[in-house]
């Protein structure tokens, strides 16, 4: 059986709080697929991607922010790429997925 959730208008990591956006030209300027804003409490995931790269790019970013908040930025980007994938399979494996096409 499978779940598919919605993608977050936002997610609590802490006490912040940070506004999840899919946007259509972050590869555009920005040169990459995903980015998080600690100063805005903003993660942007790019729209132009296939369900499966949005979902580890969003794990990914969502890692960055429990690093900052938790850890003090002390997770090196390897280690935060691992746990996100970890954490996709771990997710798909139970069924749980989110629905990029809301």
């Amino acid at each position: 059986m499978k779940y598919r959730i919605p993608v977050p208008k936002k997610i609590q990591v802490g006490a912040k709080t940070y506004k999840v956006k899919i946007v259509d030209d972050l590869a555009r300027f920005e040169g990459s697929r995903g980015d998080v804003c600690h100063n805005r409490l903003e993660i942007k995931i790019e729209k132009r991607m296939i369900p499966s790269e949005k979902e580890t790019t969003f794990w990914h970013e969502v890692m960055h922010s429990i690093d900052q908040v938790f850890l003090a930025h002390s997770v090196d980007e390897k280690s935060i790429d691992a746990l996100a994938n970890g954490l996709h399979q771990v997710l798909q494996g139970m069924g749980i997925e989110i629905d990029w096409e809301k």
